[in-house]
């Protein structure tokens, strides 16, 4: 009988509960980004904590329009919001 292995995993981060749809939406709207812009090119904006907050709100603020979808990308605003706050966070934890 094999003995049981270990894996020391408690307290670090279960990116496997990261719903699996939202993850896709996300990667559409990054795609997107990717080729209108550049890869990446969001960690060279500039302001672009106040600049990504502020296009986040405008994704919400048409959501709470009754707009679901961008009429740019045909992507959900909500993945857009997602992906604007995503930016933020990151380079919060950059700073």
């Amino acid at each position: 009988m094999k003995e049981a292995g270990l894996k020391y995993d408690i307290g670090k981060a279960r990116l496997d509960l990261i719903p699996a749809k939202a993850e896709i939406e996300l990667g559409n709207v990054l795609t997107f980004g990717a080729n209108k812009y550049a890869e990446n090119s969001w960690q060279n904006v500039d302001d672009a904590i106040n600049r990504y907050t502020a296009a986040a709100m405008r994704h919400i603020n048409a959501m709470r329009q009754g707009e679901t979808h961008d009429l740019e990308s045909g992507l959900l605003h909500s993945a857009h919001a997602a992906c604007n706050m995503m930016f933020v966070t990151e380079l919060i934890n950059q700073g």
